[in-house]
């Protein structure tokens, strides 16, 4: 394993020229697992000969000779880059970031508190409910007046008195 990483960052690396490169012997520390200790594994010292590569581009995409079969490309255009001082924490759009939701959060809490002490107070939901009703029923009595039916229209005006009674 450790034989073919460094064949194929040599070749990797120095691609581009004829080279000759010569390693040291390397010291490898392995773990055995049924013996429970370490050993340590020395290696021949070793040369690795880099031929120039054939191709003169500098794209990846001309090195390579299956550069349709990629899954993707490179992204080889100019990119936008912002300033080294110019920093997304201390901004204006930071602050406004943080600041906006904490002040929605609070007029929510607001609404809500207002909603939950109205909705507790039981006499004054009762009103508004029977008030509802009382404006349906006289609605509907005055469209009756307007149509003539005279005994539907004492009906309804006598349900909403009655209602008010209750």
């Amino acid at each position: 394993m450790v034989w073919k990483e460094i064949w194929f960052m040599t070749i990797w690396l120095f691609r581009r020229i004829k080279v000759t490169i010569q390693y040291q012997e390397l010291n490898l520390f392995i773990m055995t697992h049924r013996q429970n200790t370490y050993r340590t594994v020395k290696t021949q010292p070793f040369t690795v000969k880099v031929a120039k590569g054939e191709g003169s581009g500098s794209k990846v995409a001309e090195r390579t000779s299956n550069a349709d079969d990629d899954i993707r490309g490179i992204h080889e255009t100019n990119t936008a880059q912002h300033a080294s001082n110019d920093f997304f924490f201390g901004s204006l759009a930071y602050i406004l970031a943080n600041i906006l939701p904490l002040i929605a959060f609070i007029i929510l809490l607001i609404i809500f508190r207002q909603r939950a002490i109205d909705n507790a107070d039981v006499v004054k939901m009762r009103g508004k409910r029977a008030n509802k009703i009382a404006t349906r029923r006289l609605r509907k009595a005055h469209a009756l007046m307007l149509s003539g039916q005279q005994c539907e229209f004492y009906d309804e005006v006598f349900a909403r008195f009655m209602g008010l009674c209750e």
